[in-house]
Formats: structure tokens, sequence, C-alpha cells
């Protein structure tokens, strides 16, 4: 039971971090997103996924 909520809890973390993430590329400007290599398109695409999307 216990190795459950590590788990749980362990996807929780993941889950918020990839939504912190894409909302921090979501505010890159042009040139910053030109400076890592990512179009627009990219982030717009990385963006609109669901949290629990890779």
């Amino acid at each position: 039971m216990l190795m459950f909520w590590i788990d749980f809890l362990a996807r929780l973390r993941l889950w918020r971090q990839r939504k912190r993430t894409r909302t921090l590329l979501a505010s890159f400007d042009d040139r910053m997103l030109k400076d890592i290599g990512l179009s627009p398109a990219d982030v717009r695409r990385e963006a609109s996924k669901p949290f629990w999307k890779q």
C-alpha cells in the first residue's frame, strides 16, 4: 500500500512539473524560442497537451 502512495505522489509531481514547464515555454518570445531551437508552432503543440500527456 505504501508503494501505491509513493507512486501516486511521484505521478502528481510529474504532472505538476509538466504543467509548469509548458506554461513557462508558452511565455517565451520568438527570440527566446529561436535560441533553444523551437518554433512558435512547436510551443503551441506542446502547450496544448493535457498535463498527463508526455
